[in-house]
Parts: structure tokens; sequence; C-alpha cells
């Protein structure tokens, strides 16, 4: 069953996805891995560098979101078999469905992230911790490895382990110290910050922005996860429950330091693992309320699929650049941005989305600094629609695909000329 759901709401429409901005990065990273060496956790761009070796721009992102979609339902199968270990089958099922049918892994179980490699070495040492203690070591070391929020988890890992006295704990040490090493040697090699030290510039913004920020996020966390957040509340009545909290809460409040749910949101990809180990335990406290009410697992279901309708219909109703769903479909669209560029802008300065890094161009990443981009006066500007103001002219040449603008000024010049930006954002409750 499980299988069959991840399939249908997370592999199938991989091929479908808009390309996602920080996708885009990521992927440019994996690809050039050793020509950037990027000062930040390396295992989750190596496994994909080694599928990235082609041509193609299509196979490249598809490539990359299978491999992603497959740790997703290692994921899946891994909180199943958790659950169902420290409790029974049932709940073990409803853990995963609520975890499986939620907004983050149908938004982002497929496309190329982060979240879903150190998710699944948490989850594995986890789950192998009573019967493989070397291989429950190495896994909480190597999540880490795979995404930086993960160090959170290791001391935590170390201190459960001493407590159930299991001696290969510190072997956890070993991938954390060959990352912080490989971290120090591309620091030193390339420069470039660290995700870490990225992470912290949130504390330059005042304590009044960061209190507003966090209750903000926290109750789109409710609001997006209502099962889970309160099922989780509950589970900490249980006394069972002492010792797995142990490892789950601090990566659950460690949530409220991360810099990009601060900004963006519950939506985004960072709430992935805490919600996942919110699920280790939220699962039993609704078993209970289904079987007090005689509700059965269709129920359970309905209620998700509702839920999920209601965000979908939020999500289309507040986004500003034009996501048409939950899932936001239009890959089309990417793939020809990505034509355009391949035809016409070869050798040229192209500052935008990641659209030109897969392109024989110089390509210049703009993020939301839009302003800052046309100052840089490039041949090509490549951005949202809802994000840019062309005035009326006759030296530009516009591209409308989708979503985006391409801007193009042959000679130089004429963008900073005719393009302004807009009071933008990613959606219009933030921006």
């Amino acid at each position: 069953m499980l299988t069959v759901c991840w399939f249908i709401s997370v592999l199938v429409p991989a091929f479908l996805l808009r390309f996602y901005q920080d996708e885009g990065l990521y992927l440019h990273v994996a690809t050039r891995f050793f020509d950037i060496l990027p000062p930040r956790p390396p295992l989750a761009f190596l496994m994909v560098h080694i599928i990235s070796r082609m041509n193609s721009f299509l196979l490249l992102v598809w490539l990359s979101r299978i491999t992603t979609a497959v740790f997703t339902l290692f994921n899946i199968l891994l909180l199943y078999r958790l659950v169902r270990n420290k409790y029974n089958e049932k709940v073990g099922l409803i853990s995963s469905i609520i975890f499986t049918m939620s907004f983050i892994i149908l938004r982002y179980g497929s496309r190329y992230n982060l979240e879903p490699y150190a998710l699944f070495f948490i989850l594995l040492s986890i789950y192998a911790f009573e019967k493989q203690a070397f291989l429950s070591a190495i896994s909480a070391g190597l999540s880490f490895a795979a995404r930086s929020t993960a160090l959170v988890y290791v001391p935590f890992y170390i201190v459960y382990s001493s407590r159930k006295r299991k001696n290969l704990a510190f072997i956890a040490l070993i991938p954390v110290i060959a990352t912080f090493g490989w971290i120090a040697y591309a620091k030193m090699s390339f420069s470039g910050r660290t995700p870490i030290e990225y992470n912290f510039d949130f504390t330059k913004l005042g304590i009044s922005w960061i209190l507003t920020s966090l209750s903000r996020g926290w109750l789109e966390f409710a609001i997006a996860y209502p099962l889970a957040f309160f099922g989780f509340l509950y589970s900490l009545k249980s006394e069972k429950n002492k010792d797995i909290f142990i490892l789950t809460m601090p990566m659950i409040l460690a949530l409220s330091g991360v810099y990009g749910f601060l900004l963006n949101g519950a939506f985004e990809r960072y709430t992935m693992i805490p919600l996942a180990l919110m699920c280790i335990t939220a699962g039993k406290p609704i078993a209970d309320f289904m079987e007090k009410h005689g509700l059965k697992m269709r129920h359970l279901i309905a209620f998700l699929l509702v839920h999920l309708l209601i965000l979908n219909a939020g999500v289309v109703a507040l986004s500003e650049i034009g996501a048409n769903s939950i899932y936001d479909f239009g890959f089309w669209y990417d793939v020809e941005v990505v034509n355009i560029l391949n035809e016409k802008a070869q050798g040229e300065f192209v500052v935008g989305t990641p659209h030109g890094a897969f392109v024989n161009c110089t390509w210049k990443y703009a993020e939301r600094k839009i302003a800052q981009a046309i100052a840089l006066n490039p041949d090509w500007l490549v951005t949202f629609k809802a994000w840019v103001k062309v005035k009326p002219n006759n030296k530009l040449e516009v591209y409308e695909v989708g979503p985006y603008i391409l801007i193009h000024s042959h000679p130089r010049g004429f963008i900073r000329e005719y393009v302004e930006t807009t009071n933008f954002g990613f959606n219009r409750l933030r921006k």
C-alpha cells in the first residue's frame, strides 16, 4: 500500500514538476562537484554526481529526481518499520501514511534537495540501533555528511547510545570529522561560506523579527501538518516515549533556528526531517483516537485528501510566481527556457534563475536580488514575470515562458534602463 501510494504521489509527478530554484543550484553543484568544491557536506552531491555525466538537461533533472524519490520511498518504509516495531502494524501504517500524504512530500519528495538523504540516515540509525550497532552509528554520522542541519542529531545520538550501553556510538564521529575536514579543505581552497555560517544570518535581523517569524512558522506548521503536530504534542504525555525523544526532540526544536524556516515558513523543505521525527510518536495517539471513535483507515485517508485539497487551493490563491498546485507542474516550461538560452545565449552573460547553469554561457544566480541582478548589466535576465516590470521600448527582446520571463539586451545596457523590480515574493503572505 505504501509503495503504491509513493509511486502515484511521488514518483509519477517527478517528471512534470517545475524546476525549483534551490533544486537547480544543488544540481549545478552536483554536476560540477569537483570543479566547484563547495564548503558544505558533500554526500548528497556525490550521490547525484555519479549519474550526472550527460548533456541532456531533461534527463539530468529526471535522473536526479528519480534518485531523490527512491530515498523518499526508503524513508517512508523505514518510518513504517520503525513505528511498527515500537507499537504495532496499525500505528506504523498511520504514521507513514500521514508522512507520505503530507504537503512537504508531495512538493519536495522527488525534487532534488538534501533533506531526503539526511533523513534516510537518521531513520536508518534509529531503526538499526538494537540489532546492528555499527550500521546505526555510521548512519548517524552520515546524516551530517548529507545535510548540515543533521549535525544537531549526532551528539544526542551518542548520548542516547551511551544510556543504552552501545559502545560503538562514537563511530558516528568518523564521518562527522571527515565531513568537517572536507568543509575546511573546500573553504580554504575555494573560499565561500559554509551553510552553518549562512544559516546564522538571521541573528542580524533582530529579536522582534525572529520572534514574529517563529510564531508564524510554527502556526503554519500546525496548519500544514495538523495530525502530526497535535499527535506529537499529545505523545509528550507518554512515559514510553521518553527515550526516543532524546533522538527526535533536538532535531524538531532545531527547526526554530533554521534561517530558511524563519524566512519562508513551514511549507518549505526544511520541515521534512522534523515532520518525519514527529510521526514516530504521533501515530499512537491518532490510532487511539480512531479506535475510540470507531474510525477506519479510509476515514484517515479521506481527511488527509480533503486537507491537501484545501492546502492546494491556498497555494493557487497565494502564489505570486504562478504555482498551479502543491506540486507546481510545469517542467516543460523549464525545458523551453533552457532551449531558448541554448539557441540564443551561447557565450553571453546570463543572470537570474538556475537555468543558465545548464547552458554554455557565463551565469550568475540572482536569488531574490533582482535589483542587483539588473545592476550587473547582463545580456540576459531570466526571472519570474511577477518579479519585474518591463517599460515600453524597442531595444529589448522579451520571451515569456509560463511563469518565467527572459529579457535579452543586444548590445548590453538596456536591461537596467527599461527593467525595474516589483514588490514581489514567492507568495502574498511572505514578501
